[in-house]
């Protein structure tokens, strides 16, 4: 398939401005535009060693052709984790149009290109196109999801801080959010009112509602600044309410390992009547193992390759402020 225009531009951009990467350099935001038949940049240093959170919040002007960050990252082995390179110069650009390209320092004359046109999807690529207002990778399809990973965070906090005394069935009822009237209620009936919670919020509150109502600062779960909220799409905003949290499986796994099996049982029960799991083998609880498959979002910093240590840079002062 042929490269359009643009990605041709973006590449030699992202290239260029790849070569003037220093070794110590503090991450750097800039957008791109045109005036009189030439490109201008407007660059600014990034000094929160987060780029994806420091870039919240920013809408870039209307004139901007693309916006980017040049940054260094570690890189590591897929399969084995190993440590690739550290402080890897890499560039990671985004135009109007949707096309995105990110390329590393390859130690040679070329860059490496990690990916372009389609894009990786992550945290850093999710900020970068809503600086643009551009859509982002869709959110989980059950909002039910967040309810079920702030239960069982909260959950494995209490047995973690009472490892002596594991929680009983209806202590785990008591931490679910929403719950009060079930975690007071009848326990011959709280197994089936807690069944029925999580379809039910995910009917009442959908991503999109959630987001909404976050931004206009009311909402059941808003724990993100309302112009955060107001800024993101809906994918964005999953990713940013699921992000202060373990993967679900991994809280699933832990929660295996500290609760008594027949608790651990009920929470994979009510998993399975929310639609989060498969149970492979029901008599298998306990201990870790047997626990099922459990949906889990995928929100990686830039992309795979990149892993979870981008944004851990040098702050540096700001040059130009961006727009300025």
């Amino acid at each position: 398939m042929a490269t359009s225009l643009t990605d041709t531009r973006l590449r030699h951009l992202a290239g260029s401005l790849l070569a003037t990467a220093e070794p110590g350099d503090p991450p750097i935001a800039f957008g791109v535009s045109w005036a009189s038949g030439e490109v201008e940049l407007h660059f600014r240093d990034l000094v929160a060693g987060d780029p994806a959170a420091e870039l919240r919040g920013f809408r870039a002007p209307e004139s901007w052709w693309a916006f980017g960050v040049v940054a260094h990252v570690r890189t590591r082995c897929l399969d084995t984790g190993a440590v690739l390179a550290e402080h890897q110069p890499f560039v990671h650009l985004v135009a109007r149009s949707g096309e995105q390209v990110t390329v590393l320092d390859s130690g040679g004359v070329d860059p490496l290109p990690v990916c372009s046109a389609g894009g990786p999807h992550g945290r850093l690529s999710d900020a970068c196109a809503r600086v643009l207002a551009l859509p982002t990778p869709p959110p989980p399809a059950d909002s039910g999801l967040l309810l079920a990973t702030l239960w069982l965070d909260a959950v494995a906090r209490r047995a973690q801080a009472e490892p002596g005394s594991p929680p009983f069935w209806p202590d785990v009822v008591a931490l679910l959010p929403l719950s009060t009237s079930v975690a007071h209620g009848d326990p011959a009936e709280s197994g089936d009112v807690v069944s029925a919670l999580g379809p039910v919020f995910a009917h009442t509150w959908p991503w999109g509602r959630l987001r909404s109502s976050c931004a206009a600062g009311m909402g059941p779960l808003g724990a993100i600044d309302a112009t955060i909220a107001a800024w993101a799409d809906e994918g964005t905003f999953a990713r940013l309410a699921l992000e202060p949290f373990p993967d679900l499986p991994d809280l699933v796994a832990l929660l295996d390992a500290l609760l008594a099996p027949p608790v651990a049982r009920r929470i994979h029960e009510t998993l399975t009547a929310w639609g989060l799991s498969r149970w492979p083998d029901p008599d298998g609880l306990g201990g870790g193992a047997g626990h099922g498959t459990v949906v889990r979002p995928h929100h990686s910093a830039v992309g795979d390759t990149m892993g979870p240590h981008l944004g851990t840079f040098a702050p540096g002062a700001d040059r130009n402020r961006l727009g300025g």
